[in-house]
């Protein structure tokens, strides 16, 4: 597994027109419907950050590959044993390549509404995550980054992310779980298929 994160603001427009240019047809025609600037920046970069992973650990060449996408949206690399996935939140994007099936989730540690929480929690997520009121926040980002990324690294739909069990994947022997908590008040998660 091999990991770049960066932020949108570390590049200047020139640079962004640069990047986009060496970005496949169909994901620039996708990018180019945005209207939202930041999310525009976003997707670019995490495109960028996939071309550089793939060039740097595999030498493989972004621009000789064909990309095709599951019903729920999930990208695939044809006829390659190579996974990819990427998150943003706020400025910061990152993006993650495995030799096995792997999803990722960066998410803000910040006040969240009680509604949220009952939204995509079961019971005893919600236990968790209010067991401690000084933690609420990072726990539910914890229990939230978590389900998401193993529902990316399963190529499902999000939409059905309360119906996946905090408890039921960190205790799942056949995939491999990183956090990391080291990020200006961030957690980025990664579930990986050993």
């Amino acid at each position: 597994m091999h990991l770049l994160i960066d932020n949108i603001n570390n590049y200047n427009e020139n640079n962004y027109q640069d990047m986009i240019k060496l970005i496949e047809k169909e994901k620039v025609a996708k990018i180019n419907k945005i209207k939202n600037e930041k999310a525009k920046k976003q997707s670019i970069l995490g495109e960028y950050l996939l071309i550089k992973l793939l060039k740097d650990f595999y030498k493989i060449d972004y621009q000789k590959l064909t990309f095709y996408t599951n019903s729920n949206g999930k990208r695939y690399i044809n006829n390659k044993k190579i996974y990819f996935n990427i998150s943003h939140k706020n400025n910061y994007v990152t993006t993650v390549i495995s030799k096995k099936e792997i999803g990722i989730d960066i998410e803000e540690v910040k006040d969240i509404d009680t509604k949220i929480i009952k939204k995509i929690t079961t019971t005893h997520e919600e236990k968790y995550i209010s067991e401690d009121k000084n933690k609420k926040n990072e726990r539910f980002i914890e229990v939230y980054t978590l389900k998401e990324a193993y529902i990316k690294m399963l190529g499902e739909n999000i939409s059905k992310i309360k119906d996946y069990d905090f408890n039921k994947i960190y205790s799942n022997k056949e995939i491999r779980i990183k956090v990391d908590k080291n990020i200006n008040n961030y957690i980025i998660t990664i579930c990986e298929k050993k």
